[in-house]
């Protein structure tokens, strides 16, 4: 694809500035699909269809462990163009890699047997290189995703606040000439603070804001 092709063309550039400049630093970093945390809830669905996700050979990337990447990256004592793949160490699926290379990739040949879900694509550099470990497996991300989803469903679903209390008469105010509005009293008063949008003026010079 036209995006992979621009991807590849820097990569040979950054080797030729390189070569112009022996101590010039150019590191690529080839990502897998980045996913956020509230992501990983949608995983265990991901087995019902192998096509869906073999764009990327089934692979992901956490964002954090993303983030440590670039942060490794930068730090590293490095000369040259580098170019590592990042990507978790195991895929997307619980359906064995073979099972899925035989579905979608039939007839593929294995330079080396294959764990059932290591990621298929090769981290092995970045972790030799940059010391790069990703952190964020998501079978261990599942649950807590779930449970944040379910958290964020039950605060939608709960009922409005309540209206602000009808405004009562003025009454003149004792020994004065201002009168006393409704809004006046420590109670009142902290109510408008939380619900100043719902509020409005009652235009009593005695009405205190």
């Amino acid at each position: 694809s036209a995006y992979s092709l621009s991807k590849l063309l820097s990569e040979k550039m950054a080797e030729q500035f390189c070569r112009w400049d022996k101590k010039t630093k150019i590191v690529g970093l080839r990502f897998s699909n980045v996913i956020e945390p509230q992501d990983y809830a949608n995983f265990p669905a991901f087995d019902k269809d192998a096509r869906a996700r073999y764009f990327n050979l089934w692979t992901y990337i956490d964002a954090r462990d993303g983030a440590r990447a670039v942060r490794l990256a930068l730090e590293a004592k490095l000369t040259g163009a580098h170019v590592f793949a990042i990507a978790n160490a195991d895929s997307v699926m619980s359906r064995s890699n073979d099972e899925l290379l035989d579905e979608v990739f039939p007839k593929t040949k294995r330079k080396r047997p294959l764990k059932p879900n290591e990621s298929l694509i090769a981290i092995e550099k970045a972790e030799r290189v940059l010391g790069y470990k990703p952190k964020y497996a998501w079978r261990d991300q599942v649950k807590k995703a779930k449970a944040a989803a379910a958290e964020k469903q039950r605060r939608i679903s709960l009922p409005p606040p309540a209206p602000p209390p009808p405004d009562r008469p003025h009454s003149a105010r004792s020994g004065s000439t201002e009168t006393a509005g409704p809004c006046r009293g420590e109670a009142a008063r902290r109510y408008r603070r939380r619900h100043w949008s719902r509020t409005r003026r009652c235009g009593s010079a005695a009405c205190r804001r």
